[in-house]
């Protein structure tokens, strides 16, 4: 049986690529699992960006790095599987703070 080293928590989330969209599966602290109209293959680099737009306090914006170690087709789409190397997570900004009373 595979073991993991992070616990993987299920959400739905858009992720944003370079070239193209999709939707998060699950994520955890070592890697991400998601589909997409994008074809990428293993081993590729890629940066990623993604939005908790449910947090406390405002939505929390994460830019990462990631290697692909899984690809597999899911009907009209990829599923994929990457290994994280770095994020950075930032306050994004409320969508009505530029507006005045």
């Amino acid at each position: 049986m595979e073991q993991r080293r992070h616990d993987r928590f299920p959400v739905l989330l858009k992720i944003r690529l370079d070239r193209g969209e999709g939707v998060v599966q699950d994520v955890s602290a070592g890697g991400i699992s998601f589909v997409t109209d994008v074809r990428l293959e293993i081993g590729q680099e890629l940066t990623f960006q993604l939005e908790f737009p449910y947090v406390l306090g405002g939505s929390i914006g994460a830019t990462c790095t990631a290697r692909i170690v899984r690809t597999e087709i899911k009907s009209t789409q990829y599923g994929i599987g990457a290994s994280i190397s770095a994020f950075k997570f930032r306050r994004l900004p409320h969508p009505h703070s530029s507006e005045r009373a």
